[in-house]
């Protein structure tokens, strides 16, 4: 029996995406207004009870509607890797829609010391995650974001100094001090147009690629590929598309197609992305049936 590793991977993604857009939900409910119970429905029922509860326990009922005073400000921390932009945007839009503060603190580590602690874990994670995670994290790019202005970047390498943690209260009061306004701009609403475009273009491109995987497995099986070939085959098919749509994220973040009112635009990012895929399947296929 083959293991595929990626699609695992995929589903433990999905999983924790249903996850996150769950609590920002529940968040965008308290948010608009923090006397009503937030409702707890949604796929993490438990976990969102859960997080219903703390917030009226460190809520007191006589607090007024937002924005809060002064003398009861509320902070409200999510711990979560959110390694691309558009994850942490989603909590920015949050914040604009509701007028209240936003930073974000970026905890900087080398990979191996990420596999390290990871290995000191009671459940590690297989170190291979813990990589694949390092090369899809996306820093907070100020200078490209305007939206990502009240960042700080922190070096977890070490126990943090007094100077770091000066600084990082410092954010946190500015945020305070300087809720995001809730007025549009045409920025925004580019940003997030071209937002929801990249979106499409990368999930119509890896079912694409997809379908490519297992028609090149079905052709593999038909010629009697051995099953240390078809394990094989397998392995280099996801790298080969994983590194695929890793080059296609990075050409969309860095602005080189894609324009969110041409539908065609869309489609050719598409078509071009999976014809340099469906070279690379043929490449592979050819190549490990030829040494069966």
């Amino acid at each position: 029996m083959i293991v595929d590793q990626d699609e695992t991977a995929r589903w433990q993604q999905t999983k924790w995406k249903h996850y996150r857009q769950d609590i920002l939900s529940g968040l965008g409910q308290f948010l608009q207004d923090p006397l009503q119970e937030p409702s707890c429905q949604g796929r993490y029922q438990g976990v969102w009870s859960h997080l219903c509860m703390t917030l009226q326990k460190q809520h007191s009922p006589t607090i007024s509607p937002l924005p809060f005073p002064s003398q009861n400000k509320l902070l409200l921390l999510l711990d979560d890797n959110f390694y691309y932009q558009s994850m942490r945007y989603e909590v920015y839009q949050l914040a604009r829609k509701y007028a209240i503060g936003f930073c974000q603190v970026y905890l900087q580590c080398p990979s191996e010391l990420c596999v390290s602690r990871n290995n000191n874990r009671a459940v590690p994670l297989s170190e291979q995650v813990i990589l694949d995670m390092v090369k899809r994290m996306e820093p907070p790019n100020p200078l490209k974001n305007s939206w990502e202005q009240n960042s700080l970047t922190l070096s977890s390498y070490e126990e943090f100094t007094n100077h770091d943690l000066q600084n990082l209260t410092n954010l946190i009061s500015y945020a305070f001090d300087n809720p995001v306004s809730p007025l549009e701009d045409d920025n925004e609403k580019r940003e997030t147009d071209r937002n929801s475009c990249a979106k499409s273009v990368l999930h119509q491109t890896d079912q694409a690629c997809r379908r490519l995987v297992s028609q090149a497995m079905r052709t593999a099986k038909e010629k009697n590929a051995s099953h240390e070939t078809l394990q094989s085959l397998a392995k280099e098919l996801n790298k080969s598309k994983t590194q695929v749509l890793q080059d296609l994220r990075n050409h969309i973040h860095s602005g080189l197609f894609i324009s969110p009112v041409d539908s065609m635009d869309i489609k050719r990012a598409v078509d071009r992305t999976v014809v340099i895929f469906e070279r690379e399947v043929d490449t592979i296929l050819r190549c490990l049936l030829s040494v069966k």
